[in-house]
C-alpha cells in the first residue's frame, strides 16, 4: 500500500478501486453496482451508485509491487515445500514412464501418452488454482485439496489452445518450409501470454483467439508485455536447453526424462503465478 492511494469517498479506511468522472466520487468494490455488458462475452459494466453511469476501475498498480520487481519471488514460488513435492512427484511419474516405455515402441505409443495427459491435466488443475489465488491477491501456493469446480473443462480448453499453438508452427513448416515455420512459431509465442491470460480470465477459446481482445490486452500492459514475452521465452527454451545439455552426459541419461518433466511442471506453476500476478496488477 502507498500513502498516495485514493480512499473511498464513503469508506474512509478503504482504498478506492473506481472513480466516477461525472460526480467525482471514489468508490471501493462494496459501493459500486454492476450490470452485464450485452456486447462482450463474460464482461460486465461497473456503475456509479450515485449517477448510474459507467465507471472504470482505477486498477491497483499503485498498491501492488510491479511484477518486474518480483522476479526472485516468481522463481522461488514453485520451490515451496508442498508445491515442490507435487512438481517432483508428477515429474517422476511422467518422466519415469517415458524412460521405461521407450524400450518398447508399442508400449510407448499406447501407454505413455495417456500417462502424460493425466499428469498434464493434474498439473494444469493445480496451476489454474495458482492463477485464481494469485489473481485475488494471495501470493501463497494453494493447498492440494483446493476446489476443482468447473476447472476440468477449463483445463481442456487450455490443453486445446496449447496443442493448437504447437501445431501451428509444425503445420507452417510442413507447408512453407522451416523459415516461415520459425517466423510463425515466434509470432505464436509472442501472442501466447496474452491468449492464455484471456482464456484464464474469460474461460472462452473464442475470447483467447480474438485479435481485437489480444491487441487491447497487450496495449493495456504496454511495454512491460515485452518483458512477459521475454520471461516466457527464457523459461520455455531454458527447459529444452537444460534437457539437451543433460542428454549429452552419459551418466545423466537415465534421469533426463524425470528432470525434463520436473522442470516443465516447475515452469508451468511459475508462469501461471506470473499470469495471476499480472491480472492482479493490471486489474
Amino acid at each position: 500500500m502507498t500513502a498516495t492511494a485514493p480512499l473511498c469517498s464513503f469508506h474512509k479506511n478503504t482504498h478506492a478501486q473506481f472513480y466516477c468522472r461525472s460526480c467525482g466520487n471514489y468508490y471501493c468494490p462494496n459501493c459500486i453496482s454492476w450490470k452485464k455488458n450485452p456486447h462482450y462475452l463474460h464482461d460486465i459494466n461497473f456503475m456509479c451508485p450515485a449517477c448510474n453511469v459507467e465507471i472504470h476501475p482505477l486498477g491497483i498498480s499503485h498498491l501492488v509491487t510491479p511484477f518486474w520487481k518480483q522476479l526472485l519471488h516468481f522463481l522461488s514460488y514453485p520451490l515451496k515445500p508442498a508445491t515442490l513435492g507435487f512438481i517432483v512427484l508428477f515429474g517422476m511419474i511422467a518422466g519415469g514412464s517415458h524412460h521405461f516405455l521407450t524400450f518398447n515402441a508399442v508400449a510407448a505409443g499406447l501407454c505413455f501418452l495417456p500417462v502424460y495427459l493425466i499428469c498434464l491435466t493434474v498439473v494444469l488443475i493445480y496451476c489454474s488454482n495458482v492463477f485464481r489465488k494469485t489473481g485475488k491477491g494471495d501470493l501463497t501456493p494453494p493447498s492440494m485439496d483446493v476446489s476443482m469446480e468447473g476447472i476440468p473443462w477449463h483445463v481442456l480448453k487450455q490443453t486445446t489452445l496449447f496443442l493448437a499453438l504447437h501445431s501451428l508452427g509444425y503445420g507452417v513448416i510442413t507447408l512453407a518450409g522451416p523459415l516461415a515455420g520459425l517466423a510463425a512459431y515466434e509470432f505464436a509465442k509472442f501472442l501466447t501470454p496474452a491468449m492464455f491470460l484471456l482464456l484464464l480470465v474469460n474461460n472462452s477459446l473464442i475470447s483467447a483467439i480474438n485479435p481485437l481482445l489480444i491487441f487491447l490486452l497487450i496495449k493495456k500492459i504496454g511495454r512491460s508485455y515485452l518483458l512477459v514475452y521475454l520471461i516466457f521465452s527464457v523459461l520455455l527454451h531454458g527447459v529444452l536447453a537444460t534437457a539437451f545439455f543433460l542428454s549429452q552426459l552419459d551418466f545423466m541419461l537415465p534421469f533426463v526424462p524425470i528432470l525434463f518433466y520436473t522442470l516443465l511442471w516447475y515452469q508451468l506453476v511459475l508462469v501461471y503465478h506470473l499470469f495471476g500476478y499480472i491480472l492482479l496488477q493490471y486489474n
